[in-house]
């Protein structure tokens, strides 16, 4: 499990967890990674791989920060929810009912809809009690889904997100009808909005090798997540671009600046520099191993 005690990590980029049902708690203690070779000196050598080179976990640690808090979305774009311990799988967090972006919402054509074309999306908060999804939002009254049911109804809608084509359960005509009522889409030109459902234990997505990721293997999935299973974020990262928006937009008000969950980040963590998490290409939360693939495009 993910124990925010123990610690040895990278930061926010997309990772991979190395060990499947394993747990990670919050703030609980120290993490780790490991110190790869200087880039440039590796990549001058003519015989370097870098797949094979790193995608080897290695075998000596280093603690570098503390796990300060556990995020989980169960619905892509949508509020966060702040748990104290969670299991790795390889396709996301899990705590107890609640996993990682199993539900995801589309328009009227199929396709993915995120936060940054509807912002309302993310003051819709959800809750998982077993088969039971829990739905509210501000001004609106709180909708019960139960799970079993849309399972048995077995609407299968194939989705677009991104470049992929997802299959998915629809959560039905209420649901919609309420989340269009509270988001407005047609401000955006959106019909109707829906909910599907990752009803599979297991992701069919496959990621295609490339030079822009080559720590990326075909094996690395996720449900609905745009990448891979989590992301690391450090507060150290936060509080450093908090300070240079303040001065660069001398005499502009930035309000309350920007929060971790701006990046929506699954892990957050603590006591380390500003993006030290950069360097960080293998972490360690207790017997938890993550691989780094990539940056966050955010």
């Amino acid at each position: 499990m993910l124990d925010t005690n123990q610690l040895y990590f990278h930061r926010w980029w997309p990772l991979v967890g190395g060990i499947a049902a394993a747990t990670v708690s919050v703030a609980v203690g120290t993490w780790w990674w490991y110190r790869a070779p200087p880039a440039g000196k590796a990549v001058e050598s003519k015989t370097f791989d870098i797949k094979e080179t790193t995608l080897k976990a290695p075998s000596e640690w280093v603690p570098v920060a503390k796990v300060s808090s556990i995020f989980i979305y169960p619905v892509k774009s949508t509020h966060a929810v702040s748990v104290q311990e969670a299991i790795c799988t390889p396709h996301g967090l899990k705590s107890g009912s609640i996993r990682d972006r199993v539900f995801m919402v589309i328009d009227e054509n199929h396709k993915f809809v995120s936060g940054k074309v509807l912002p309302k999306l993310v003051l819709v908060s959800s809750k998982l009690e077993g088969d039971t999804l829990y739905l509210s939002a501000p001004g609106q009254e709180s909708l019960i889904v139960n799970l079993k049911e849309v399972e048995q109804e077995n609407n299968i809608i194939t989705c677009r997100m991104r470049a992929d084509d997802i299959d998915g359960l629809d959560l039905g005509n209420k649901v919609s009808e309420w989340l269009t009522a509270f988001a407005c889409p047609s401000e955006v030109g959106i019909e109707s909005l829906h909910i599907v459902y990752h009803y599979r234990n297991q992701s069919t997505r496959k990621w295609e090798e490339s030079e822009a990721f080559p720590l990326l293997k075909a094996s690395d999935n996720s449900f609905y997540a745009d990448m891979t299973a989590g992301m690391l974020l450090s507060e150290g990262s936060v509080e450093d671009l908090n300070s240079r928006l303040k001065s660069n937009l001398s005499g502009i008000s930035v309000g309350k600046g920007v929060t971790p969950l701006h990046f929506r980040p699954n892990i957050l963590v603590s006591e380390c520099e500003p993006y030290a998490e950069d360097q960080w290409k293998w972490m360690r939360i207790g017997e938890v191993i993550m691989r780094q693939t990539g940056p966050c495009s955010r």
